[in-house]
């Protein structure tokens, strides 16, 4: 019984000593690698960055399908990061490649569903433009009866003394085009 005791009290002090000399081991190991991750990784972890402009997440707020392809690209970025900060540059790499993969497919998904006002950021979006074509009706004389400012390139229906013809096209007013035809033929 006494044997059985001092055995046990020893194992009971070197599993003690053992515990003690890991923990101290160990604290001492993890601080010097964990000192020395950071430092390293604060310059060889710059290269992971957001490539998503903020224009596209601004736009992306529109509609839950684009915010969600968004936080998909952010979290592998947000991994690689981590993995980094780690010193696993590696498995950080790993995720960066997939990151950018996911950043392109979101980009194109936010820039065809919820394009905003400007789908782009160097031109803003631009209305059909209207022109007017000038018809004159000629009679058989020669003479400009008539005349009509049209948004049509068909030549009118309306009736005429003689032959309708095309006299100007690319009026961007039918102002510009009246003012054409009161000062080419007195027409008003």
């Amino acid at each position: 019984m006494a044997c059985s005791l001092t055995r046990l009290a020893l194992q009971a002090a070197s599993l003690a000593l053992t515990l003690t000399l890991a923990a101290c081991g160990g604290s001492e190991s993890s601080t010097s690698s964990t000192g020395s991750a950071s430092s390293s990784s604060s310059a060889s972890c710059s290269g992971y960055v957001d490539i998503i402009s903020s224009t596209v997440r601004s736009n992306s707020n529109a509609d839950p399908q684009c915010s969600s392809q968004i936080a998909n690209a952010d979290s592998y970025l947000a991994a690689a990061k981590a993995a980094c900060a780690k010193g696993d540059t590696a498995t950080a790499t790993t995720y960066y490649t997939q990151y950018q993969k996911t950043a392109d497919y979101a980009v194109s998904v936010v820039k065809t569903l919820c394009p905003g006002s400007s789908s782009s950021s160097s031109q803003s979006p631009t209305l059909p433009v209207t022109t007017y074509n000038l018809f004159v009706c000629r009679s058989g004389s020669n003479t400009v009866t008539n005349g009509l400012c049209s948004t049509s390139s068909s030549t009118p229906t309306s009736t005429c003394s003689g032959t309708w013809y095309n006299a100007g096209n690319s009026y961007t007013t039918q102002a510009a085009c009246s003012a054409d035809a009161l000062s080419r033929y007195g027409l008003k």
